[in-house]
């Protein structure tokens, strides 16, 4: 009888030890889940820190970027201006002259009529009085040559300068288009979005690494506990 008990005793010691073992190893099997999970999710965290720091790096080049485009726009727009004021009083002097001479002056008939009454002095017997008008004339049409000649530099120049603002406004308005494009490229909502992904994953990684603690002390406790089985 006392041999019956003495094997039922064992029995049950070793069933409850198989119980403990069996325990012991779903406790570190969850322990090294939460570790793994932890190690995972520090891993996620690293990388989600380093993608916030490149969008801030991207973000301050961006910004300088922007702010050269925006200097080389107000730059150009300046030039712009200036040119336009020269090209204002170009037009203001060619407008004098042609007032002046009520009409657009004809270069070649200025100078052929001044051949001609060149020609006339030197081959003509002309009274002094009548000589004295014609090289008056000459004169005159002499002054409007001049005249001529400096409206058509002016033309020219004005042609110029109607190309060099044409060239200048469009490097203006291509410097302008680049900071709109800059300033619509929306990194903050991605910047914003990825400090939001930090912030979780900092919790879940507190939260693994806390349970993964618990379950450390639930091992340690039931392998103490199963220490303890084995020596009585």
């Amino acid at each position: 009888m006392q041999e019956n008990r003495g094997t039922t005793n064992f029995s049950e010691m070793k069933a409850e030890l198989s119980a403990l073992k069996q325990e012991l190893i779903t406790l570190y099997q969850a322990k090294e889940a939460f570790f793994k999970k932890k190690e995972e999710l520090k891993q996620q965290l690293r990388q989600s820190i380093n993608e916030a720091r490149k969008i801030q790096q991207g973000l301050a080049a961006a910004s300088q970027e922007k702010q050269s485009y925006r200097q080389r726009r107000d730059e150009f727009n300046k030039q712009c201006r200036a040119l336009i004021i020269t090209i204002k009083a170009e037009r203001g002097e060619k407008e004098k002259l042609l007032k002046k001479h009520g009409r657009v002056l004809n270069q070649e008939s200025i100078k052929k009529k001044i051949d001609q009454l060149m020609t006339k002095i030197e081959t003509e017997a002309m009274q002094f009085e009548d000589e004295k008008k014609v090289m008056e004339r000459i004169k005159q049409l002499k002054k409007q040559l001049a005249d001529t000649e400096t409206l058509t530099t002016s033309l020219q120049h004005m042609m110029q300068l109607s190309k060099e603002i044409d060239k200048v406004r469009g490097e203006a308005n291509a410097a302008h288009q680049k900071v709109i494009t800059i300033s619509t490229t929306d990194r903050y909502s991605k910047l914003r979005e990825v400090i939001k992904q930090v912030h979780q994953k900092k919790k879940e990684q507190e939260a693994a690494f806390n349970a993964f603690i618990e379950a450390k002390k639930a091992y340690q406790q039931k392998t103490a506990e199963l220490i303890t089985k084995f020596k009585q």
